[in-house]
């Protein structure tokens, strides 16, 4: 997953490779290593290159979030081709339903947002059970249905990729 955003006035880019069970994040020439361990209140819970760390997002429309982590807040604005949106009215499978009834504790996209194969879109708690819900293709978010607390029942469709 590769996508552009500007913070403070900067353009960067982000690539994401998944890495056994985490990812391999590239800003620029940095690497790091992320793993997602879970959400709860409003909070995902991740690791760094090792190092656990707690992140609040809030999401201002499709295209730019509020991130809070280690004591500081950062804006992050898309800026490069992920922004573009629509369906292209390809191949099927796009549609992400509930598994079952739950509520929706932390949305890690937005519409328009570039994702791979595997990528963990949201995550949902059932039957106290966290339950990632991940998307089955690569493609882009196309409409997103679920927002944090959220109730669904089972087969809502909560993320459909383009």
């Amino acid at each position: 997953m590769k996508f552009t955003y500007t913070s403070n006035g900067q353009e960067h880019t982000l690539t994401l490779e998944k890495h056994g069970d985490g990812y391999r994040a590239r800003i620029g020439e940095q690497t790091f290593e992320v793993e997602l361990l879970g959400a709860e209140n409003g909070a995902v819970h991740f690791r760094l290159d090792g190092v656990p760390h707690r992140a609040r997002v809030a999401l201002d429309g499709p295209q730019k979030r509020w991130v809070a982590v280690a004591g500081r807040t950062y804006t992050l604005e898309k800026s490069g081709p992920a922004r573009r949106r629509g369906h292209d009215g390809g191949a099927g499978g796009g549609q992400v339903a509930a598994p079952m009834p739950g509520q929706i504790r932390a949305v890690l996209v937005a519409e328009g947002d570039e994702v791979v194969q595997g990528q963990p879109l949201l995550l949902m708690e059932a039957m106290k059970m966290e339950i990632r819900i991940a998307a089955p293709r690569a493609g882009i978010v196309a409409v997103l249905r679920a927002a944090v607390g959220a109730t669904v029942n089972k087969d809502d469709v909560l993320v459909e990729i383009a």
